[in-house]
């Protein structure tokens, strides 16, 4: 629904799925759930990125049934940023009792949470998003300035494709985002040490950017800073937390098929062909440590 339930039994669940857009598509759990032959329950959100993970390990019923796996999902433009840093601020909000103010900043009236009108679940998300398009065109006569267009004749043979301007590889900031990486596979261990004291294991997955599966498709002119997601796994390796690289399968198959969309061309998201492989090898990864 649109706070990113749905329908399951009763706890306790034997796979948990956590993430934002990438994971909150039906393909993947339901992809999972057949490959391993459990059940799997996805509380992913569209757009919220780490608010999913925050609701999951403060509910009630999570502490009292814990799942034997838990599954996060963090996609790779965001990391170095402050995601997780925001899920520890908001775990610590619902731990306190709820005020009415409480209410009122969480509901569509508060004017920070403006950009939950503009999400692709919200009913005025498509509206509004055309909205600001139209006049952005109106007063400056350009689009958005975050949207990359590539080669209209990409050398792998395959479609051209648009890209945001934010990915990790291509970003501005990326050397700093890079310096932040540390950080990041700190918190997921210390998260990862908190959960095992309940009996859960933590599974990390980082959700490629676009430009990392497909980089013959990228604007010709960008610098591009790879290898994020290889020293993320290096570093959660070695702090003995358990990581899925999707990056190599996807890249895998998009090269041998670039007629192939394992990526929406216009969209920055998995297509349902690219989220049944993630799933996969996700899967594949589970069994191959005996879980769940």
């Amino acid at each position: 629904n649109a706070v990113g339930d749905r329908a399951a039994g009763p706890p306790p669940y034997p796979v948990v799925l956590s993430g934002d857009s990438y994971f909150n598509f039906d393909v993947i759990g339901d992809t999972l759930a057949a490959r391993i032959s459990v059940s799997v329950y996805n509380n992913a959100i569209d757009g919220r990125q780490t608010l999913s993970w925050a609701r999951l390990f403060e509910d009630p019923i999570f502490r009292q049934s814990p799942p034997r796996v838990v599954v996060v999902e963090l996609a790779e433009r965001t990391l170095g940023g402050s995601a997780l840093d925001t899920m520890a601020a908001v775990r610590r909000r619902l731990r306190r009792p709820v005020t009415l103010l409480d209410r009122w900043q969480q509901s569509l009236a508060w004017p920070g949470n403006i950009d939950r009108y503009l999400t692709a679940t919200a009913p005025t998300g498509r509206w509004v998003n055309r909205l600001v398009r139209e006049a952005r065109w109106t007063l400056t006569g350009r689009g958005s300035s975050g949207i990359l267009i590539g080669p209209a004749e990409p050398t792998d043979g395959g479609p051209p494709m648009l890209f945001v301007a934010d990915e990790f590889a291509i970003a501005r900031n990326s050397t700093e985002r890079f310096a932040a990486l540390p950080h990041v596979a700190d918190v997921l261990a210390s998260l990862r040490d908190e959960l095992a004291q309940r009996g859960t294991v933590l599974v990390c997955l980082v959700a490629p950017d676009k430009g990392a599966i497909y980089p013959d498709r990228l604007p010709r002119d960008l610098t591009v800073h790879p290898g994020a997601i290889d020293t993320l796994t290096a570093l959660l390796t070695a702090r003995g937390v358990r990581t899925v690289n999707v990056a190599d399968g996807l890249r895998r198959a998009a090269r041998a098929r670039p007629d192939l969309l394992y990526y929406y061309a216009t969209d920055t998201h998995w297509s349902p062909r690219g989220q049944a492989l993630a799933a996969r090898i996700l899967a594949d990864s589970l069994s191959a440590w005996g879980l769940p």
